[in-house]
Formats: C-alpha cells, sequence, structure tokens
C-alpha cells in the first residue's frame, strides 16, 4: 500500500523524505561510510569491493584459504586470487592502523 504510485516497482531503496528512489551515487556513499566505520581501507576497497574487502579482512585475522574459499563460494583459488584478493599494508604501521581501526570496533 505505501508503494501505490510510485512508479517503478524494481526500486529497493526509497527516500523516506521524499518516497522517491534513491540515486545509485548516494547508496554507493552510504556502502563507503558503512566500510570506513568496519576499518576497511576505502583507498584499496571501492563500494562495489565488499565482497573481496570481507574475504581480504577474513585472511588478515587468520582464515584458512580453504575457509575463505568455501565461504565465497569458489571452486577455484585462481578466480579468488584474481579478482578478490587484495594485498594490505601489513608493515608496522601498517599493523598499527589496523589496530587502531579494530579498538573502535
Amino acid at each position: 500500500a505505501y508503494r501505490k504510485g510510485l512508479g517503478k516497482p524494481n526500486q529497493l531503496f526509497l527516500s523516506h523524505q521524499t518516497g522517491l528512489p534513491v540515486a545509485r551515487a548516494t547508496i554507493s556513499r552510504w556502502v563507503k561510510e558503512v566500510m570506513n566505520l568496519a576499518g576497511i581501507d576505502t583507498s584499496v576497497f571501492l563500494p562495489g569491493s565488499t565482497r573481496g574487502a570481507s574475504v581480504s579482512a577474513a585472511s588478515r585475522r587468520g582464515a584458512s584459504l580453504e575457509q575463505i574459499l568455501k565461504a565465497g563460494d569458489w571452486t577455484r583459488l585462481g578466480t579468488y586470487q584474481r579478482f578478490y584478493h587484495r594485498h594490505v599494508d601489513d608493515t608496522p604501521v601498517g599493523r598499527l592502523i589496523l589496530e587502531e581501526a579494530n579498538m573502535l570496533e
């Protein structure tokens, strides 16, 4: 009943103020903000790469390659390595930044 007369029925996100579809750029900004709050380096991971960001974080936290492949539903290691695995700085400065982000959780 709420959506009656709103136009396209395939719009998942609607503004609570206007009832109109939310722009793609707005959703992208929301995802980026959540990624930042989660401690994800958005200079490495863009809003469209949440899958890669999550498995890279799992890898840094000690998840086995087998667990990562299973969670991502990948049957080939090459697919994961080519499209989803991203190197994240693990130097002392990089670790310090990651530890600080984890303390904020």
